[in-house]
C-alpha cells in the first residue's frame, strides 16, 4: 500500500495543499479511498496526477516528482515487496 504522505512527498507538493490535491484527483479518476492506496489505485490516477503536476511544478521538479511516483510504484509491484507474517 502507498500512503498519502509517501504520495505528497512523491509529488513535491506542499504538505498544506498536496494533500488535498491529491485527494481530488483520485476522487476524479473515480477512486474513492483515503488515507493508502494500491499500486493500481495509484495507476488508474497518474495520468491525471501527471498532468496537473506538469501545471503547476516547474519542469526540473516535474520531473523528479516523476521519477518519485514511478519508484513508488516500483517498490510496490516488485517481486518481493508484499509483507509476509
Amino acid at each position: 500500500m502507498i500512503t498519502l504522505d509517501e504520495l505528497v512527498r512523491a509529488s513535491r507538493l506542499a504538505p498544506s495543499v498536496g494533500p488535498f490535491t491529491l485527494r481530488r484527483l483520485f476522487l476524479r479518476a473515480r477512486i474513492f479511498a483515503s488515507g493508502t492506496y494500491t499500486a493500481e489505485d495509484v495507476r488508474t490516477a497518474l495520468p491525471g496526477i501527471r498532468r496537473e503536476l506538469q501545471d503547476i511544478l516547474p519542469p526540473e521538479e516535474f520531473r523528479q516528482a516523476s521519477q518519485s511516483l514511478d519508484a513508488l510504484l516500483q517498490r510496490e509491484t516488485s517481486p518481493g515487496s508484499a509483507i509476509s507474517s
